[in-house]
């Protein structure tokens, strides 16, 4: 794996705990620091989408609209996303455990 990747991993998965710790700040009272199971299972799964490579892409503007397209990778591209997901997990947990939730 070489910097650049690392980097890219770190930094998305810093994206992805701070999305999560304002869902829980703000409008989703069902999606709080008291629900657990639900916060560990959202991380898992946004690990495994952004490893899987699932790309959204819109072009043109909101006010005269545009088009939005989702690229999903093939099959063959899903399985090594399962073992760069593990990565993803590992990373964000650390990333989550060093920022929000430090042992003293």
């Amino acid at each position: 794996m070489n910097e650049t990747i690392l980097g890219t991993q770190v930094g998305v998965s810093a994206i992805i705990v701070y999305l999560i710790q304002l869902a829980k700040s703000t409008n989703f009272p069902w999606f709080s620091a008291h629900s657990d199971a639900l916060n560990r299972i959202t991380s898992v799964v946004m690990a495994f989408l952004t490893s899987a490579g699932i790309v959204f892409l819109f072009h043109g503007d909101l006010i005269s609209g545009g088009t939005l397209m989702i690229t999903i990778p093939p099959l063959t591209v899903w399985t090594s996303a399962v073992i760069h997901g593990f990565g993803q997990v590992a990373i964000q947990e650390g990333v989550y455990k060093s920022t929000v939730k430090p042992k003293l």
